[in-house]
C-alpha cells in the first residue's frame, strides 16, 4: 500500500511538473510572439526573427502563438526570396550589359547574382517545412498585429541602375535590400490577410482617382487585398478601375490567416527560387485550390490550376528535353560511328592498294609496271 502511495506521489508529482513546464513554455511563446509582432510594427525584422525562432523552436504546448509565428516568419522568408529573385535578375542583366573587356567587373555582377540565387534557394527549403505545418492543421488564428503607416517604396532608380551595369555603393545595395523587404512584407501582410467579420457593417466610401487600383489601394489603406475585393463586388473587373467610381473600404480589427491566398502565393515565390522542389509546391497549390470551396475563400481556382499545369508542364518538357538529348547523343554517335566506318572503310582500300603496289615490287623489280624479261 505505501508503495502503491509512493508511486502514485511521484506520478503526481511528474505531471504537476509537466503541466508547470507546458504552462511555463506557453508564456514564454506568447512573450516572445508579443515581442516579435512589436518588432515586426517598428520594422525592426531581425528582432523580429529572432523572437519567432524562439517560438517555433520552444513552443511545446503547440500553442496559437506557434500558429502565428509560422505564418509571420514565413512571411519573412517568401519577402526575402522575393527581394533576393529580383536581385538576382537585376545583376544578371547588368552582367549582359557589360563587355568582354570589363571581365573583373562581369565576374562581380555574376558572383552577386550566384550569392543571391543561393540564398533564395535554401530559404526555400524551411519555407516550405513553416508552410506545410500549417497546411496540416490550419488553425484558424487571429493575427493581432498593426500593419505600419509610414512604410515608404523602394528606389526603383537604384535598381535600373544595377541592371544597367553601374556598379551601386555598398550603402546604396543595403538600403535597396531593406527597402524591397519591407515593401514584400507588407504586400505579403496585404495579400494573405483576411476577416471573419462582416465586412458591410463598417465601411466608409471613397472616390478612386485616376491610376487607382485596388491593389494601389489595399496598400494606401493598409487593408488586405481580398477583403478590398470583397467589398468591393460591384465592381464588374476587380483588375481595372475608372476615376469617380464609388470603393469601399472596409474597417476592420481582427485579421485572420487567408489559408488559399497563404498558400498560393508561398507556393508562387517557392517556385520561381527553386523549381526542383516543384512536387512539395505543386502540394501547396492544390492546398490551396481544395480550400477556395469554402465560404469567404477568395476564387483562385484558375491561378492554381495554372501553376500547377505549369509545374508539370516544365516537368514534361524537362523530361522531353531528356529524351531528346538521349536522341540527339544516340544520332550523334550513329554519325560519329559512320564517319569511322567510312574511315576504316577508306584506309583498307588504301592498305590494299597498297599491299598491291609493294607485291608488284617484289613480283616485277622496283618498276612495277615493267614487262617481265624473257630468257
Amino acid at each position: 500500500m505505501k508503495r502503491n502511495k509512493k508511486t502514485i506521489s511521484i506520478l503526481l508529482l511528474i505531471f504537476i511538473l509537466m503541466m508547470t513546464k507546458v504552462g511555463f513554455t506557453r508564456d514564454l511563446a506568447f512573450e516572445n510572439y508579443k515581442q516579435a509582432v512589436m518588432a515586426f510594427e517598428s520594422q525592426d525584422w531581425p528582432q523580429a526573427k529572432k523572437h519567432l525562432d524562439q517560438v517555433i523552436l520552444n513552443d511545446l504546448s503547440y500553442s496559437d502563438y506557434l500558429a502565428k509565428s509560422i505564418y509571420l516568419k514565413s512571411l519573412l522568408l517568401a519577402a526575402e526570396i522575393e527581394r533576393d529573385i529580383k536581385l538576382k535578375n537585376a545583376f544578371k542583366a547588368g552582367e549582359k550589359e557589360l563587355g568582354f573587356a570589363q571581365k573583373e567587373l562581369r565576374e562581380e555582377f555574376n558572383g552577386q547574382a550566384d550569392n543571391y540565387q543561393r540564398q533564395s534557394k535554401r530559404k526555400v527549403d524551411t519555407l516550405l517545412g513553416l508552410a506545410n505545418y500549417l497546411a496540416v492543421n490550419l488553425p484558424p488564428v487571429e493575427i493581432d498585429i498593426n500593419l505600419p503607416h509610414n512604410r515608404r517604396g523602394y528606389d526603383q532608380q537604384v535598381l535600373e541602375r544595377i541592371k544597367s551595369g553601374v556598379v551601386v555603393a555598398e550603402e546604396s545595395l543595403k538600403e535597396l535590400e531593406e527597402r524591397m523587404l519591407m515593401q514584400g512584407i507588407y504586400d505579403y501582410l496585404n495579400l494573405t490577410l483576411g476577416t471573419k467579420t462582416d465586412i458591410f457593417n463598417n465601411n466608409f466610401v471613397i472616390r478612386a482617382e485616376k491610376g487607382d487600383s485596388l491593389f494601389t489601394l489595399a496598400r494606401k489603406y493598409e487593408i488586405p487585398l481580398q477583403l478590398l475585393v470583397k467589398a468591393n463586388n460591384h465592381l464588374q473587373n476587380p483588375n481595372k478601375i475608372y476615376p469617380e467610381q464609388r470603393i469601399y473600404i472596409p474597417q476592420v480589427e481582427n485579421y485572420y490567416i487567408n489559408y488559399p491566398s497563404y498558400f498560393y502565393y508561398l507556393s508562387y515565390v517557392s517556385y520561381q527560387a527553386n523549381q526542383k522542389r516543384r512536387e512539395e509546391i505543386s502540394d501547396l497549390v492544390e492546398k490551396a485550390y481544395q480550400l477556395t470551396s469554402k465560404d469567404g475563400g477568395p476564387r483562385l481556382e484558375e491561378e492554381s490550376k495554372g501553376l500547377v499545369a505549369l509545374m508539370r508542364l516544365d516537368e514534361y518538357e524537362k523530361r522531353i528535353a531528356e529524351k531528346r538529348e538521349t536522341i540527339e547523343e544516340m544520332e550523334s554517335n550513329y554519325q560519329f560511328l559512320l564517319q569511322e566506318v567510312e574511315k576504316l572503310r577508306v584506309n583498307l582500300n588504301q592498305d590494299e592498294t597498297k599491299d598491291e603496289q609493294e607485291r608488284g615490287q617484289k613480283e616485277y623489280g622496283s618498276d612495277p609496271t615493267q614487262e617481265p624479261l624473257d630468257y
